[in-house]
This record gives C-alpha cells, sequence and structure tokens, in this order.
C-alpha cells in the first residue's frame, strides 16, 4: 500500500530529512530489489520484496546520497540494474518513480516515470 502517492512541493524539499523511491510492480509476478547509495563514504542497502500488481514506497533515504543504485531480480530473465548519481538533483521535489513491468513472455523493464 501507498503512503505517500504525491511529490512533495518545492519548499518541501528543502524541509524534507529525506528522499523517496516510489516501486511500482506492473507485472504479474513478484520481485526482490535491493536500493544501495553511498553517503560519506558508507554504504546503505535496504531490501524490498514486492508482490505482482503493487506498489511500495522506500523511504528514508538520505539527501547526501550519491551513486544509488537499484537491483531487480525478477521470477524471470535477468536481473536489472539502475544507477542515479546524484538522486537529489535527478528526482524532482525528492522523489524518484520508477514502473516496473514485463512478465513470462516479454523481458523485465525498469521505466523512470516524472
Amino acid at each position: 500500500m501507498l503512503t505517500n502517492t504525491h511529490p512533495l512541493n518545492p519548499r518541501e524539499v528543502e524541509a524534507s530529512s529525506y528522499l523517496t523511491l516510489l516501486l511500482e510492480n506492473t507485472c504479474s509476478d513478484h520481485l526482490k530489489a535491493t536500493i544501495s547509495y553511498q553517503v560519506n563514504a558508507m554504504t546503505q542497502i535496504q531490501k524490498v520484496f514486492l508482490p505482482g500488481g503493487r506498489s511500495t514506497e522506500v523511504n528514508g533515504i538520505s539527501l547526501e546520497a550519491s551513486n544509488l543504485r537499484v537491483e531487480l531480480e525478477y521470477e524471470y530473465g535477468e536481473p536489472l540494474l539502475l544507477n542515479v548519481q546524484h538522486p537529489r538533483s535527478a528526482w524532482e521535489f525528492g522523489y524518484g518513480h520508477l514502473k516496473l513491468s514485463g512478465n513470462r513472455t516479454e523481458p523485465p523493464k525498469a521505466t523512470w516515470l516524472d
């Protein structure tokens, strides 16, 4: 279940204490996501299990995060790896949205949405 489906307004970005990544799984199959990033030369890792047809938010990503990696492991097909060098500047309003698609007959796909 989504806890926040609306991006922060521009004034709230500076006041927010973290970034948020929405993972929207439109696949019918489950997937595992590993989100890792660097803060002050330390690697932070969050893991998420995402049932088919569900969405979840990954909260608590530091505003100072860099080299963010999203590794997606589908029940079928090859894993996908996406990188964002500086999520704070790449994600408008401090909110990233990744739509995940594919099925057993189509290869997995991940698309960044605005």
